[in-house]
């Protein structure tokens, strides 16, 4: 059964989320950049059934645009920091 974690930023912390991410500070978010905070997500995370913790693996993430970010959503586009799934077996 996969388990999907999307985090939205509301428009108030966006720009401090986007700071912990960017950590060359270039202000973009490079592939290492997101792969570096879906880790840091995935290792806060503990999943439990009926008491039993679950192993969690991230399969996948997606970061849009920065100013996307920080902006107000738009249509057709998500405004999430990172929709990270992870199939617990």
């Amino acid at each position: 059964m996969p388990v999907e974690l999307d985090l939205t930023p509301g428009v108030a912390v966006a720009d401090r989320v986007v700071q912990r991410i960017d950590t060359d500070r270039d202000g973009a978010l490079s592939i290492e950049e997101q792969q570096t905070y879906a880790r840091q997500v995935l290792s806060s995370v503990a999943l439990r059934i009926d008491g039993t913790p679950l192993q969690l693996t991230l399969v996948a993430s997606h970061f849009p645009d920065v100013d996307a970010v920080r902006g107000p959503p738009r249509a057709n586009q998500s405004p999430a920091i990172s929709a990270v799934r992870f199939p617990a077996d």
